[in-house]
């Protein structure tokens, strides 16, 4: 009897988890419908304006260099300057001995003096025979002879009267002058030294720091790629400015102007050379130090940038990226790409302005799945 209530409560117990276990769904699916959509985080692409600049190496000089070198020949009496000091354009430099010089100039004022009394009297002979001619009192070779008499002494006075100029200069020559403005070197003569007209060692170097000129090769093929899109109206110009950056990081206080571009090409390196002015009132940058010069291209408006984490590539490396759709579906763009600009992309094609590009989450998705987007940019706003 005992067994028998005991058999009946089993099978009763059995029936009821048969009964429970039929009328439960599967665990399976019971899961899937309390899962909640994947949570991403995206961007939303609004059209910006990026600007093409390049950063290159590139090397300083000098904007001026001049070597000082004497004019005439004489012993310098005095040296009228600091070295290393700054000069100014036409400031004497040296004082060489006017002494013979002085001389010349004197000799040279009287010559023409007594050759242009001369030239006074041929002209008076020659009108006078003129006159003479003409009522046949001479001969027609005496005024040929006056004739050329007054243009032998008219002659002589310019000869004398170059003479007389050029020893007026080399009265000035002996105070030598600084042609240029910058900072003088040392000087390689003293007071007492000889030095001589147009020889080779220079007395001094004067190198003008104020603009100063960094030079640095820009690959050939970047060049007329640029000038190409510009060209074509993708890109505009912009203003030629370059920005100077040292070897510590340090970015140079002035902006620098792009003045020009060589017209040939280095065939060894299929470079082009940039030439860019700074201004250096300080004199803080010196002829031949290097930098990192950045130099502004042109520009392109309408652009969209993507974040660099948001690309990814196919197995035959195509660029792709994922985004929310308006059904909050994930889908797959592949896109175009040109150029990094800081942490961003920018996108050619495949794109466009209000299209959602997934940022984060992205191991964690696939093409259809149902995702909720939490914009970046409007965290950031409200942060």
């Amino acid at each position: 009897m005992k067994f028998s209530r005991f058999f009946t409560a089993m099978v009763l117990l059995g029936g009821s988890a048969l009964y429970l276990s039929a009328c439960s769904p599967p665990q399976s699916e019971t899961a899937n419908q309390q899962r909640p959509p994947q949570a991403v985080d995206v961007i939303t692409l609004v059209a910006t304006d990026v600007l093409f600049t390049q950063s290159l190496p590139a090397r300083s000089i000098a904007s001026k260099k001049s070597q000082i070198r004497p004019q005439v020949s004489g012993i310098i009496m005095q040296r009228l300057f600091d070295e290393g000091s700054v000069v100014a354009a036409g400031q004497p430099l040296y004082q060489i001995d006017p002494t013979v010089y002085e001389a010349n100039l004197l000799s040279a004022e009287a010559a023409i003096a007594e050759n242009k009394a001369n030239l006074q009297e041929a002209k008076a002979d020659l009108s006078r025979y003129t006159k003479l001619i003409k009522q046949k009192l001479v001969s027609q070779q005496d005024l040929d002879i006056a004739q050329a008499q007054f243009d032998s002494l008219e002659a002589k006075v310019g000869v004398l009267e170059a003479a007389l100029y050029k020893a007026r200069l080399n009265i000035q020559y002996t105070n030598v002058l600084a042609p240029i403005e910058g900072r003088i070197s040392k000087s390689s003569v003293t007071e007492g030294a000889l030095v001589v007209e147009q020889q080779a060692a220079a007395l001094a170097e004067i190198t003008q720091l104020d603009p100063i000129y960094f030079d640095l090769p820009m690959a050939n093929d970047d060049l007329r790629r640029i000038k190409q899109r510009i060209a074509t109206g993708e890109l505009e110009r912009v203003a030629p400015i370059a920005e100077l950056t040292f070897s510590d990081g340090e970015k140079y206080l002035h902006d620098g102007e792009v003045k020009f571009n060589e017209v040939q090409t280095d065939p060894s390196t299929d470079t082009v050379s940039i030439r860019v002015e700074f201004s250096n009132p300080d004199y803080i940058l010196l002829p031949g130090m290097f930098g990192k010069v950045t130099v502004h291209q042109a520009k392109r408006t309408n652009s969209l940038l993507i974040p660099q984490k948001s690309l990814l590539f196919s197995h035959d490396n195509k660029p792709y990226v994922y985004i929310v759709d308006s059904s909050s579906t994930v889908q797959q763009r592949f896109v175009a790409i040109d150029r990094a600009f800081g942490a961003s992309w920018l996108v050619l094609n495949g794109l466009e302005v209000g299209d959602q590009v997934i940022v984060a989450g992205l191991q964690k998705i696939s093409i259809g799945m149902t995702v909720t987007a939490s914009d970046i940019n409007q965290q950031q706003q409200a942060g």
